[in-house]
């Protein structure tokens, strides 16, 4: 079945953009507002220019590298602690192995 398309509107240093897509609204609104609200706070007095528009990009694309980076450390340390456990558990195994309700012959 194939996505819905529709139109959706917003605005981006006081211009209005129309976009075709089948994307949650709600969710391309909000990221509409980060980019305004980023723009808005490197731009400061002065009206938005390209320039100010580049530097939300390069600014905003930084913030997603540092959460890309933080959550690859998350979950390697993730899988460190896992490997830790199972070694443990294997451990454990091998020197107290669960009784298999047979008896031994």
């Amino acid at each position: 079945m194939a996505d819905t398309k529709r139109t959706i509107s917003f605005s981006i240093g006081g211009r209005m953009y129309k976009v075709v897509t089948s994307a949650n609204e709600e969710e391309i609104l909000h990221l509409a507002n980060v980019v305004d609200d980023k723009m808005k706070a490197l731009a400061g007095n002065r009206p938005p220019t390209l320039e100010v528009a580049v530097l939300t990009a390069i600014a905003l694309a930084h913030e997603a590298e540092a959460h890309r980076k933080r959550a690859d450390e998350i979950a390697s340390g993730a899988r460190n602690v896992v490997g830790r456990m199972l070694d443990r558990i294997d451990a454990a195994l091998v020197k107290d192995p669960p009784a298999t309700g047979e008896d031994d012959v």
